[in-house]
């Protein structure tokens, strides 16, 4: 038997339905907050990264010598870094600044600073819900900030996506795609992270998800030498690998021993095995080269064979 509605009864009977799925709503709501369900916070304005060296002080780089007290009046002004610096404060143990951790605080500032378009808050966020610590433990939440920073150009989110797509991230979330580690290598490594130069210099080298192909690793050696993020001599030994045995390259054992020599005291047994190889002319080529070097990068290497033609 079929049911026909009236007009008049069917609005009452829409508007009934539509009150009992609010009031479902509301109650879910609040059981969630009751339960500690956490959630994804949107971004209210354009982001905006203000630390695009993975490895600069959060800190120091920003405030210098200047006394906590700075970036407390900056909090107070509504300033998106400080917000951000204080919640990484609050939620880690950094007793030198005189803060106490406070775990909730140190979450509810980072939220904030996310919400005002901090980017580096998301990979700090990522943490804070990858861990649980203090929180409810979410890996979907913590992987939806890990995302957005690196799709927001985040270096150091970006680096952490492609260390899980790996398969050598620090928490495992994703399967092993080496074709989707190598694109965010990549994206890092565009943006200036020497060691995703490297790492892309290992997939070509080792053939992960790609031919094996020497020309294109030596290729990324030779770039993340120039990259601004990281240590200015990460990838060296691999470099003077490269050129020692003419790996996507033509061999120079004056290149390799210069690359050995700007390894400081790390190199000495690399360098002391070629020179066995090599005339006095080419070791003394080697280490002009190694000076020139560190005087182009304005870089001192106190250890090497080179530091005296800097």
């Amino acid at each position: 038997m079929m049911v026909v509605f009236s007009f008049p009864k069917l609005l009452v009977f829409m508007l009934l339905m539509m009150f009992l799925v609010s009031g479902c709503k509301g109650e879910d709501e609040a059981s969630a907050k009751e339960s500690g369900a956490v959630e994804f916070v949107g971004m209210e304005v354009d982001g905006r990264v203000y630390n695009p060296d993975p490895y600069a002080s959060l800190y120091g780089d920003v405030y210098g010598d200047s006394p906590i007290d700075s970036v407390v009046d900056d909090l107070r002004d509504n300033d998106p870094y400080a917000t951000y610096l204080m919640g990484v404060l609050y939620y880690n143990d950094y007793p030198e600044y005189g803060i106490k951790r406070d775990l909730e605080k140190g979450r509810e500032l980072l939220e904030e600073a996310w919400r005002m378009g901090v980017i580096d808050a998301g990979y700090s966020l990522y943490e804070v819900y990858g861990s649980g610590n203090g929180v409810g433990e979410s890996r979907s939440v913590a992987l939806e900030y890990l995302i957005s920073s690196a799709e927001m150009g985040y270096v150091k989110s970006q680096v952490a996506l492609a260390e899980d797509y790996f398969g050598r991230g620090e928490n495992d979330y994703l399967e092993t795609d080496y074709r989707l580690s190598k694109e965010w290598y990549e994206k890092a490594a565009e943006l200036g992270d020497k060691e995703s130069g490297v790492a892309l210099a290992k997939i070509y080298y080792e053939g992960y998800g790609v031919p094996v192909n020497y020309n294109a690793a030596f290729e990324w050696m030779k770039r993340a030498e120039n990259m601004p993020y990281g240590s200015a001599t990460f990838g060296f030994g691999t470099l003077a690998k490269c050129y020692e045995e003419g790996i996507g390259t033509t061999i120079s054992l004056v290149q390799a021993y210069k690359y050995y020599d700007l390894r400081g005291t790390a190199g000495i047994p690399d360098k002391e095995r070629l020179s066995e190889q090599m005339t006095p002319e080419q070791i003394q080529e080697a280490i002009r080269l190694s000076g020139e070097w560190q005087r182009e990068h304005n870089i001192s290497m106190p250890n090497s064979e080179g530091y005296q033609y800097r």
